[in-house]
This record gives C-alpha cells, structure tokens and sequence, in this order.
C-alpha cells in the first residue's frame, strides 16, 4: 500500500469511516442478491442491492479514485513492522483463498467474500496510522447494540408468547421478519455471540462505575438472552469471562466491592433469569398457561376454572375436528391426551460434537487440494455442510497454506494477550476499556472458532477480530512507548 495519505484530511478520513460503516452495512449478504434486483426491481431486493453492493462498492471506487488522482504526499504516522506484517499476512490469506477460488470450480459468486474482507484489511491498515480505531470500536459496537434490539425485541416477544423455555432453535420462524432487509437471519448462536460482545465493554465499565436502574437492567437483559440462547462457547468462554475480569478488577480494587459489585451484575440477573424460567415453567406445567400443538402460548386459566376457546384458535388432529360451530373447553380436548414434555435445556444429541466431528473426518478425507484448498466456502463445496470450526473451514477454503498464516495469527493473538494482561498488566481504568475488551473479544472469537467458522470468512466476528487485532497491536506499542520514556 503506497506511504502515502491524501493531505486533506478532512475529506479522507471521513470517506474512509462512511466506507466502514457501509462494509458494515453489508453483513448477511453475497453476490446473489446484488443479481436478484436484475430479476424482480421489489423493495427487497433494491434493500439487498444497496447494502450487499452498491454502499461498499462503490465507496471504495471513490476512494480508490482519490488515490489515483491525487497527490498523496502525507506520509503514515510512523513505520509499525507488526501492523505491515498484519496487513500482509492476512491480504495473502485472502489472495490464496481468492486463486483457489479461480481454479476449483467453486461457485464464481462466493468471491464476493474476497472483496468484502479485502475492504475490511484496507480499511483498518488506513485507521491504524490515522487514529481511527478508537471511534471504528464505538461505531461497531452501535451496529451490535442495533442488532441486539432488533433481535432481542423478537425474541423477548417469543420467550413471552410462546411455550419455549429457552431461545435455541429459533431460527428462522422467530426472525422471519428480517427478510424484507436480509436474506440471512441470525441464529441463536449469532445472537448469543452479539450479545457477548456487547456484555463485554459494558461488564467491565460496570465494574468500575457507580451503579444505576438502568446499567442494572441492562445487564439483566444480556444476561437474560445469554443464559437462554444456550450457546455453549459462548456460555464456557463468559464463565472465563467473569474470572479473568474479576483477576483483573481485584489488582487494583478491594474485595469487598467486588463482592458488592459481582452480586449486582452477575448473581442477582442469574437469579431474576432463573426465577423466571421456573416460574414459567410451573406455569405451563400446572397447564395455567395454556399452548396449542405448535407450542404458542393460547389461553391462560385461572381459579381452577376451563378456559373457554374457540375453535379456530387451536390446532388441532383430525380426530379432535369439531364440524359445529359451538365453543369447546381447554379440558374437553387435552384431557384425553398425554401431556407434553416441557424441555428446559436445549435438546443434545449424542453424535460427537453435534455432527461437527463427522464434518470434520469429511473434510479432511475429500480435500484433494490439501495446498491450497477449494476457495471462499470451501466447506460447502466439499461436504455442503458448516466446517463449523476456523481450522477445518480455512484447510478446506484455503488449504495448508492459509491454515499456517492463520495459525501464525492466532499464535501472535495470545501473545499479544498475555503480554498486555499478565507482563504489562494494564489497569482496569476507563481509559483502557476499549483495548481490554479488544484482547477479551480476540479470545472470546477465537475460541468461538473451536465450533464456529468465525473470523476465517467475512462476518460480524472478521470485523470485530481485525478491528480488535489492530487496537491491541497500536496499545502495546503506545505502551512499549511509555516504558521508553
């Protein structure tokens, strides 16, 4: 990438931050709905045209434009060896992914990830050297935050109209209102991931602030989608979460407030959550609350007396068909039938890691380009399934090649990690909120890629990792700065 900046910065800058906010804006989609607005001009694919290409694309031509024809004579901040080393090693991850793409007969339109990721990496290799990160960390974190209330308001609504007691499973029924806008609706498991990067920054300035009503509720409905999502890495790594923050908050602060502090933001949310599922769960079980064969929530009894329904309201089987119009009793129609299982916890099979295992075997067995792999969803073209885990997906998308910078990354992710938490121990103060939830998001989405492909292909976790990547590196040079001094 050429030394130099445009010097009107006024111009640049912001260009490069509208261009962020537009690759974020393009997340949950591909290649194909920029083709759909050719079949049918509808709303929805106008909506999807806009974000999936029209916003990123040619906000970068506008940029690259600006590079081209002017002279670029600012020169960057000052030479960063790891960030060059960064940019280079990750922009050779894609372009081998994007040559295996080429030449395996992989679907064309999958290159679409290539360009999207690509964006991405110039973009964070421009804030690193232009003092972006820090205002890159607050605008993703409005994306979360946004997506959060979208999908947490859905899901709130199901949890209290619906027999369920947990939230695993949902998709897409739950979130099919989505669809006008994206053609990709989250998963339990995307919804508990959002939420564990927003609990993150928001725990750790809770920790150290006063409390309120609102902060108060507001960990409560994290907590609350958290617990009910049943996510088990993100529910493993929040349990690794709270101890290494509490490590951290108990360096510098006495145990007592933290006693204090750790009741009010983790076990009395625990208990709210836990009374509430039980509560309910009393409830259906009791048949007060009462739900039809699809398990939404139809009727409520009180005083031990037949709720009345009308017919149209339940679903019923053929043999419990009423051909009058008259109206019937919740008793005259249950009371012969066996009553329903009420499952608390998510359903787990007994196949090894949830089929995961098997996918793996698969891959590994059908990869014949073990160098270089199959290109972008490499995994799909090989076995039509989820890798579901970083290594497996990136051997299958990349081959050996991509796996070894990838690792080369992970390796300098956890040394850069422990450097900053247990050599350089860095304060919990407020000022250090944005890089200590930096390091625990490169944890939390690291691990995440033991069963998720993660930050491997472009998506909320890519983002987040780069951006995480980038702050962590710059801190530890300020800090390195610091000692130098």
């Amino acid at each position: 990438m050429n030394n130099k900046i445009y010097n009107n910065n006024n111009v640049i800058k912001p260009l490069f931050f509208i261009f962020f906010f537009f690759i974020w804006c393009s997340i949950d989609t591909n290649f194909e709905n920029s083709l759909g607005i050719f079949k049918k001009a509808s709303f929805t694919n106008i909506i999807l045209f806009t974000r999936s290409t029209f916003l990123p694309f040619i906000t970068f031509l506008i940029i690259f434009i600006f590079f081209i024809k002017k002279k670029l004579d600012i020169k960057f901040l000052e030479n960063n060896n790891i960030i060059r080393l960064i940019f280079y090693t990750f922009i050779s991850f894609l372009l081998i992914q994007l040559i295996s793409h080429l030449i395996s007969g992989n679907k064309i339109i999958f290159i679409y990830y290539f360009f999207l990721s690509f964006f991405l990496i110039i973009y964070f290799y421009f804030s690193s050297y232009n003092k972006l990160l820090n205002l890159s960390f607050y605008l993703s974190l409005f994306f979360l935050i946004s997506y959060f209330i979208f999908f947490g308001f859905l899901s709130f609504k199901h949890f209290f109209t619906n027999g369920d007691l947990h939230l695993y499973g949902t998709f897409p029924t739950v979130y099919k209102s989505i669809l006008t806008v994206s053609s990709n609706p989250i998963r339990s498991s995307g919804l508990s991931r959002v939420a564990m990067l927003i609990y993150i920054p928001f725990y750790l300035y809770l920790l150290i602030t006063p409390f309120s009503k609102k902060k108060i509720l507001t960990i409560f409905i994290l907590t609350f989608i958290l617990l009910l999502t049943q996510s088990r890495t993100t529910s493993l790594f929040w349990i690794l979460f709270i101890l290494l923050s509490s490590y951290w908050y108990l360096r510098d602060y006495k145990f007592l407030s933290y006693i204090k502090k750790i009741s009010m933001l983790l076990i009395l949310p625990f208990l709210i959550t836990g009374g509430i599922i039980s509560i309910k769960y009393n409830l259906i079980s009791n048949s007060i609350i009462i739900t039809d064969n699809s398990n939404d929530i139809v009727g409520i009894k009180f005083f031990n007396k037949d709720l009345i329904l009308d017919k149209k309201d339940l679903i019923l089987d053929k043999k419990d068909l009423i051909l009058d119009n008259k109206e019937i009793t919740y008793k005259e129609i249950v009371e012969d039938k066996e009553k329903k299982k009420i499952v608390v916890l998510r359903p787990i099979d007994d196949t090894n890691f949830s089929g995961r295992v098997e996918y793996w075997k698969n891959i590994i067995n059908k990869n014949d380009k073990y160098f270089i792999g199959y290109g972008f969803l490499g995994d799909r073209f090989l076995i039509n399934h989820n890798a579901s885990n970083i290594l497996f997906y990136t051997f299958a998308s990349g081959g050996l090649l991509a796996s070894m910078l990838l690792i080369f990354i992970i390796i300098r992710c956890v040394f850069s990690c422990i450097n900053l938490m247990f050599i350089k121990k860095i304060n919990l103060k407020r000022q250090n909120i944005v890089l200590i939830s930096s390091i625990f998001y490169l944890a939390f989405l690291t691990f995440r890629g033991i069963a998720e492909n993660s930050y491997a292909i472009f998506s909320i976790d890519q983002i987040i990792f780069l951006q995480s990547l980038f702050i962590v590196e710059l801190g530890r040079k300020d800090i390195r700065k610091k000692y130098e001094k």
